[in-house]
């Protein structure tokens, strides 16, 4: 049995311990925000989520590695800080068609976390993994 929290609730589950975090949030879940950009060859970015504080990309990570970890998607964030970093791509016009937004918008929020004072080439890094 692995037991997690996702989005601050406490979760179990016994399947497939290979299974993809990505098809299991998404079909299980119903948890949409991530998107399967890359069919999971972890080049795109789309389905990039948080656990323990770190910016991780679902479609590779497997169910067993999740155990007693912290997991968030871009539900389980505090919409105050969604809205912000939301707000700023919007601003900024970063937002085109928006299948890649929810998981640059994690990814900002990790990096912003880590480094409330980022310089321009801390953001090009925390971004690169991010196809669009």
């Amino acid at each position: 049995m692995i037991s997690f929290r996702l989005n601050n609730l406490p979760v179990t589950y016994s399947g497939d311990e290979d299974f993809s975090l990505l098809y299991w949030l998404r079909e299980v879940k119903k948890i949409t925000s991530l998107k399967d950009g890359c069919s999971g060859q972890a080049t795109c970015g789309a389905c990039t989520i948080e656990i323990d504080g770190k910016a991780r990309l679902a479609c590779v990570t497997k169910m067993k590695s999740l155990h007693n970890k912290k997991v968030f998607t871009i539900e389980g964030i505090e919409d105050r800080i969604k809205n912000t970093i939301g707000n700023a791509l919007v601003i900024k016009g970063a937002v085109q068609c928006g299948f890649c937004t929810p998981g640059i918008l994690m990814r900002t929020k990790v990096l912003l976390e880590n480094n409330p004072q980022p310089t321009i080439n801390d953001i090009h890094k925390a971004l690169r993994p991010h196809l669009c």
